[in-house]
């Protein structure tokens, strides 16, 4: 394996969503119109490896496309978990957005298995008020990086987790 050590915060974080984490997923997952079968080989990640491939899940699919394409793309089945992702590395700011798109769309707060499922089958209501919102809070994401440095944050953690990393 590579010397996580000498990597700066970019590198390592790469090196961990796509050399750790994807291989693991790419290696589990055999099948993607089956998303149990992405559900579990998340679920078996470790935890600095998890917080970075949900972290990293998160920021793709929102900078692509909005939280809207976090939810449509099935992502968003993991957004709880991101949440203590998110805490864990304090990001404050990120974890505020991510929280306020659950509650619009999952206002009735339902969690763990049940709120896989309404993710994964998109059972969650979408109107032009709930788009509208999601699109508030797309923007305010943009401009995340003002005020919250994700990169830095994430790095950070995993060089207090190096060992962790397998």
């Amino acid at each position: 394996m590579k010397d996580l050590k000498v990597l700066d915060n970019g590198e390592l974080i790469d090196f961990v969503y796509s050399e750790i984490a994807g291989k693991h997923i790419r290696d589990r997952v055999k099948d993607w119109t089956q998303p149990d079968q992405l559900s579990i080989a998340v679920d078996q990640l470790n935890g600095p490896v998890k917080t970075t491939y949900l972290i990293g899940v998160l920021n793709q699919q929102v900078l692509n496309g909005g939280f809207q394409q976090y939810y449509d793309n099935r992502y968003g089945r993991f957004a709880y978990e991101t949440l203590t992702a998110l805490k864990e590395i304090k990001a404050k700011n990120t974890h505020d957005l991510l929280r306020k798109s659950l509650e619009l769309i999952n206002p009735k707060g339902i969690t763990n298995k049940d709120f896989r499922e309404l993710i994964i089958k998109r059972n969650y209501e979408t109107n032009t008020i709930i788009e509208d919102s999601l699109n508030e809070l797309d923007n305010i994401y943009y401009s995340l990086s003002d005020m919250e440095d994700i990169e830095q944050l994430l790095g950070d953690y995993l060089k207090l987790r190096i060992s962790e990393l397998k």
